[in-house]
């Protein structure tokens, strides 16, 4: 094990000049005005620490079933994938200015790559691809990113409601070579995204989640969600014909369409100072399967 990094914190240095001191006071008189001489280090501890990223600046956890053991599988895939992206082992670093692309660094969903077949998002519902689940991961950095006062600089939300997020408007959905989710390293400092993948030891309960942290250097700056929803649409019921795996009787049940605006409040030092529209998120309705 390496030896605990120690810290020594900054001193601002304080001189003047002592001949000229002793040629005031020598003029004589009750008191002297003595020019003092203020002199900065020439790192401060702020700038030391910020390779560290000594700061938790937000975090955003979310919750899954562990008992789907390939999407659980590919949570877990891509969350290590961003931890070890390049020669990092806990957590990806970016500079400022740096670009956090999240398909350049988890790669492309392929077996090749340890991705499993589980259920993803389509323009039809669901169905069953290689690497379903991954949109979570993307999620989680999305809103934790967002929440740190980062910029967002590409976000794409699902067609549909997507069931795992309670509050709708905070995901972003991913899909390799059209769709990507992008944020700017916008800090004066690094910044650091940490992935922790937990997982329940009650095999009776099969719960897992996945938290995203972004740790940086405090600079007062913090952001929040405040979501409206504007429009809903109903869903409809539709039957279709039973068949293996789905018997008769069995209910699909679908999600009403929503469009929502997404909108940034801005906090410094806990003190709000800007609320701006961010994105208007539309989902579509997705009907209600009935088989008969």
């Amino acid at each position: 094990k390496h030896a605990p990094t120690i810290f020594n914190p900054d001193v601002v240095g304080k001189k003047f000049y002592l001949e000229a001191a002793r040629t005031e006071i020598s003029n004589g008189g009750n008191t002297w005005s003595i020019k003092l001489q203020l002199t900065q280090p020439k790192v401060s501890l702020v700038e030391l620490k910020a390779p560290y990223c000594p700061d938790l600046l937000a975090e955003t956890t979310t919750a899954f079933s562990a008992e789907n053991k390939t999407r659980a599988a590919n949570i877990k895939n891509a969350s290590k994938r961003i931890n070890t992206y390049g020669s990092f082992e806990d957590g990806y670093i970016l500079q400022p200015g740096e670009i956090f692309s999240y398909n350049d660094t988890v790669g492309e969903r392929t077996e090749a790559n340890g991705f499993s077949v589980a259920t993803v998002y389509t323009n039809t519902g669901t169905t069953n691809d290689v690497g379903g689940g991954i949109c979570q991961v993307s999620s989680a950095i999305f809103s934790a990113a967002f929440k740190a006062d980062l910029e967002i600089t590409q976000r794409t939300n699902h067609m549909y409601k997507v069931h795992y997020w309670t509050t709708p408007g905070e995901d972003a959905t991913v899909n390799w070579g059209t769709l990507d989710f992008k944020f700017q390293n916008s800090k004066s400092y690094p910044v650091k995204v940490k992935m922790i993948y937990k997982s329940s030891n009650d095999k009776y309960d099969g719960k897992a989640t996945i938290t995203c942290q972004i740790w940086g250097t405090n600079d007062g700056y913090r952001c929040e969600f405040d979501n409206k929803t504007i429009k809903m649409v109903k869903t409809t019921v539709v039957e279709k014909k039973a068949t293996t795996g789905k018997p008769r009787g069995k209910i699909e049940w679908g999600d009403p369409g929503l469009t929502i605006e997404i909108w940034r409040v801005r906090y410094k030092d806990n003190k709000k100072i800007s609320k701006e529209l961010m994105w208007t998120s539309v989902y579509q309705p997705l009907a209600t399967v009935k088989y008969v």
